[in-house]
């Protein structure tokens, strides 16, 4: 594993993801991780090598307005590791940005304000689980694709 995808190493870290299921407090912890609104943004070397060929910006100020998508949490310490972040940009694009401890940019990419994710593996994330209320086996609850759609899948469903 290289120190890139370090993150990916489910044993050490938990993975979670908005789409999939991202808790009220793993949510508040990366508010908290990320830098005050308009720090300058440190570059990594990963993001100055693929700045060019994907045209991102050469200075990124921490955003006012910005949504996590996606939050790494170090299992042993329950400590934010990493924050991937969404934000509107100039020109109708959203900019994604991952960040890590010491606020250093580690990458970038653009997305269309209207993503759905499609081909986001949800495998690697964290799952929301709970117990049925009919027989107490633990279950997954599927959310669909509206908020107030909750049922409940049995793992052998």
């Amino acid at each position: 594993m290289t120190q890139h995808d370090e993150h990916m190493d489910t044993d050490k870290y938990a993975r979670y993801h908005r789409v999939v299921w991202l808790p009220d407090y793993v949510e508040a912890a990366a508010h908290r991780f990320l830098p005050p609104k308009r720090t300058v943004l440190p570059l990594s070397p990963h993001y100055e090598r693929i700045m060019g060929e994907r045209e991102l910006p050469r200075t990124v100020y921490m955003p006012r307005n910005y949504e996590v998508i996606e939050a790494t949490v170090v299992r042993e310490t329950a400590v934010i590791f990493r924050v991937l972040m969404r934000f509107g940009w100039k020109g109708g694009s959203d900019f994604c940005a991952v960040l890590e401890g010491d606020y250093q940019l580690l990458t970038g990419y653009w997305a269309n304000p209207n993503d759905t994710h499609p081909t986001l593996d949800k495998s690697v994330y964290e799952q929301p689980t709970s117990h049925c209320p009919g027989c107490g086996q633990v279950v997954t609850l599927c959310y669909g694709d509206r908020e107030d759609c909750v049922r409940v899948l049995h793992s052998n469903d």
